[in-house]
This record gives structure tokens, C-alpha cells and sequence, in this order.
């Protein structure tokens, strides 16, 4: 019964990790809790003012070159995980050059492989996140 405002004057102030591993750790988080928004707001898959298709596509391109991994001990199949891991790397361009460009300063080329990582925690995150939803649907199916 409560309603939610919006006041333009109000701030927020996130606490960003500065280990590599925590930083981690919170991109899984987010990735497991965005799995629940998608299952409550399907709508909000398709992006927001924030994230655009870029950073929606990557974590499930690394879940499924995980999936894809074993392929690598099978001859011919090892194929498939190629194109998966060079859409996963293509998905890290375009934000690392935006950020070498708007600032000048080539260290942003680390975002790169740091922005690679970030993918596979939040898939990580979104599939355990998904296979949660999933089972507390079920559990409230059987239930109610």
C-alpha cells in the first residue's frame, strides 16, 4: 500500500570493491539478483538508461562458453566454443575504446579483461539466480 516518489535532489553513494575478488564477488551478487528482477519485471531485460544489449548479452555468452568447455577435449566440437568465446571478447570492445577515447589514456585497454571476468561472475550469479527462481516457483506451485 505504500507508494514510491522521486525526489531529482536525492543522491546515492555506492561502496565500489578495490580487490579485484570482492569486485567479483559483487558482480555474482548483482548477477544472481538480477535474475529474480527479470523473473518479477520480464520488461526490464531488454535494458535500461544504465545497461544497454552489450552488457545484457555477456554474462549468458559465458555461461555458455563454460557449458561449451568440455567441447574443447572433443576434436571437431572444440569449434563451437570459438565463435562463443569471440562474441564474448568482441562484447568487451566497444566500452573500452568509449573509455580511451572520452578520458585519453590507453590504461583503459585493462578494462577489457577485467570487463571479461565481470561477464563470467555475473553469469554465474544469473544462473544460480535463474535455477533459485525457478525452484521457489515450483516450491509455491506445489504449495499454493
Amino acid at each position: 500500500g505504500h507508494e514510491l516518489g522521486f525526489d531529482s535532489r536525492s543522491r546515492v553513494r555506492h561502496h565500489h570493491p578495490i580487490s579485484l575478488r570482492s569486485y567479483l564477488d559483487t558482480q555474482r551478487k548483482q548477477g544472481y539478483w538480477r535474475a529474480w528482477l527479470y523473473f518479477e519485471h520480464p520488461e526490464r531485460m531488454k535494458g535500461d538508461s544504465y545497461s544497454g544489449f552489450v552488457d545484457h548479452v555477456q554474462p549468458p555468452l559465458a555461461v555458455m562458453s563454460l557449458a561449451l568447455a568440455p567441447s574443447l577435449l572433443m576434436g571437431p566440437l572444440a569449434l563451437v566454443e570459438a565463435p562463443v568465446l569471440g562474441a564474448l571478447a568482441a562484447a568487451q570492445i566497444p566500452k573500452t575504446v568509449e573509455l580511451i577515447e572520452r578520458t585519453g589514456d590507453p590504461r583503459f585497454a585493462g578494462f577489457a579483461p577485467m570487463s571479461f571476468a565481470r561477464a563470467y561472475a555475473r553469469g554465474v550469479g544469473m544462473l544460480r539466480g535463474a535455477a533459485d527462481g525457478i525452484a521457489e516457483r515450483l516450491k509455491w506451485g506445489r504449495n499454493g
